[in-house]
């Protein structure tokens, strides 16, 4: 069942995220401290949380601009890159089968959630998604993991 399998994986990454509160209070540490720990990093954390930012509000003002609903795309974007962690988690746990699903993702959740009563401008925008969010299986949070991992590697 679609919603069955949205809520699974939405439960992974909470797990997950839950299981990684104090590297995540770290982080939030060093945003407002001295930076100690990131020496190893390719990249300060204050930059990435200034990327991740940055990236949020042009999705959301895109979104906004093709006539989606800033709070529609909101939950759809936190939904969507919720989905991607627990993807890149499951990935990383049991290798590259893992990450083909045509019917769990932010798309399905809003008709199944809402109904069509949702703005047909929102409707179309979350259909316009569809190019980067119709299966995983080139989710590139799993390859860019994968990537780091073996530059650590090397």
């Amino acid at each position: 069942n679609n919603p069955q399998g949205l809520g699974a994986y939405l439960a992974l990454i909470c797990f997950a995220l839950f299981g990684g509160r104090r590297y995540f209070v770290s982080i939030f540490r060093n945003l407002f401290g001295e930076g100690h720990g990131e020496e190893k990093e390719p990249l300060t954390y204050r930059w990435a949380v200034l990327g991740v930012i940055g990236g949020l509000i042009f999705l959301l003002a895109f979104s906004y601009k093709g006539g989606m609903a800033v709070w529609i795309g909101g939950l759809y974007f936190l939904i969507f890159y919720l989905l991607s962690m627990s993807i890149a988690r499951v990935r990383a746990e049991v290798g590259s089968p893992a990450a083909e699903m045509f019917y769990v993702n932010p798309r399905q959740f809003f008709p199944n959630g809402f109904g069509t009563r949702l703005h047909p401008k929102s409707l179309t925008m979350i259909a316009v998604y569809v190019a980067f969010n119709r299966g995983y299986r080139a989710q590139p949070m799993p390859h860019t993991l994968e990537g780091f991992k073996l530059a650590e590697a090397s």
